[in-house]
């Protein structure tokens, strides 16, 4: 049951992939969906639900629900995606003390412009993609999620992550269930007879 909850979870988180969300937005909505099927399955499962067993599913819960949107950005992309060599029309940055983030947007070769925006971080001292400049990009044809360069695409560790921590909700699922009070038989009048 608590397997479930998680799975339902990374569905609805996977789901908001093509909402294009803004990025701090999308992660706040996968926690909020993990954190339902926490709470939910602790309350479940608090007859047999013990430190270890609770703490190791949330954090594989926590950690598979997290990655399944990249998972199914990547996947969507890998499987519909289209090389394009865009041209930049527009940019955008965002500065923290430690990285710079930029967003840009792209049109194709006949000057339409790509749904949705190209992502990049880089640190302080990166310098952006000016307008007019060309860059490769993997894009959905129908604009389901955003545009990503090939480098992006390839370097993905979201899949191991993901399927690791599956395979630790999973075990942590079947360890709590394990650790569930077992069957007891109640006593037959005969029991007290076969004593004396």
């Amino acid at each position: 049951m608590v397997l479930g909850l998680y799975a339902v979870a990374a569905l609805v988180a996977g789901l908001l992939t093509f909402a294009r969300l803004p990025s701090l937005w999308s992660t706040g909505a996968a926690a909020v969906a993990w954190a339902g099927a926490f709470g939910t399955g602790l309350w479940l499962a608090r007859p047999f639900a013990n430190g270890w067993n609770v703490v190791g599913g949330m954090f594989a819960g926590f950690v598979f629900v997290l990655t399944t949107p990249s998972c199914v950005h990547a996947a969507t992309l890998e499987l519909r995606g289209v090389n394009v060599y865009s041209t930049v029309i527009n940019v955008n940055s965002n500065e923290s003390k430690a990285a710079k983030g930029y967003t840009y947007k792209l049109a194709d070769p006949q000057g339409h412009e790509i749904a949705g925006h190209l992502l990049e971080t880089g640190d302080l001292l990166s310098e952006p993609r000016r307008v007019g400049d060309h860059v490769l990009v993997v894009a959905d044809p129908d604009g389901l999620v955003d545009p990503e360069t090939p480098g992006q695409l390839s370097g993905r560790l979201s899949w191991i992550a993901n399927g690791l921590s599956l395979v630790g909700t999973v075990f942590m699922a079947l360890w709590a269930a394990r650790s569930g009070p077992g069957v007891k038989h109640a006593p037959s009048p005969t029991d007290g007879l076969r004593a004396c």
